[in-house]
């Protein structure tokens, strides 16, 4: 046996290298150990380079972060593929429920009859169709930075599939607005605006 001398953070680099390195590995177990070390200073390229994959890899797991309780729920489950609980962590957290839904209807969880995930591909369309918003039907301006301070523009918010490209690589659009919430409130502004205008 070799016994050496370790610091709290290489402890946890060695372990979750480790642990990258298995075949059984959880991608939720992965994601949760990629964000421990994010939260140490650990940058997506270093994360990546000491487990030797690429950072849109470390990137799309870190995404599994997003997800919230029953969705995590739904994935350990196996109602959900890995590919349909990537789609869920880019729904903002306040729609994960309603995309679940969905994806794996509650009459079948509640009863009992369950006929196996839906495909990845399915789930992307389902969450692209239902969940994402064509900034170019927007009738306010996605430029104006003032109209929603909260969230600035829309050509730079990162929650514009553009924007994060290795996150949305399977999104033929790069102009759709993956916060539907954000989008109305907007759209709304945008009506109360016109409203007080002489």
């Amino acid at each position: 046996a070799i016994a050496r001398e370790y610091s709290d953070d290489a402890v946890l680099e060695v372990q979750i290298i480790e642990n990258s390195q298995r075949a059984d590995v959880h991608p939720l177990d992965e994601a949760d150990g990629f964000s421990a070390l994010l939260d140490r200073g650990y940058t997506l390229a270093k994360i990546a380079d000491k487990i030797g994959r690429p950072p849109a890899f470390v990137a799309q797991r870190m995404q599994l972060t997003y997800l919230t309780k029953p969705c995590r729920e739904a994935y350990e489950a196996e109602q959900i593929t890995l590919g349909a609980a990537m789609v869920l962590a880019r729904v903002p957290s306040k729609l994960q429920v309603d995309a679940l839904n969905q994806l794996v209807p509650q009459w079948k969880r509640d009863e009992g009859r369950f006929d196996g995930p839906i495909s990845a591909s399915t789930a992307r369309r389902i969450v692209v169709d239902r969940f994402m918003l064509k900034l170019a039907t927007a009738a306010f301006s996605t430029e104006d930075p003032e109209l929603f301070k909260r969230a600035g523009a829309c050509p730079t918010c990162p929650k514009r599939t553009g924007n994060q490209s290795e996150l949305f690589a399977d999104v033929a659009s790069t102009d759709l607005c993956t916060d539907p919430i954000c989008f109305r409130a907007k759209n709304d502004a945008h009506w109360k605006a016109l409203k007080k205008a002489p």
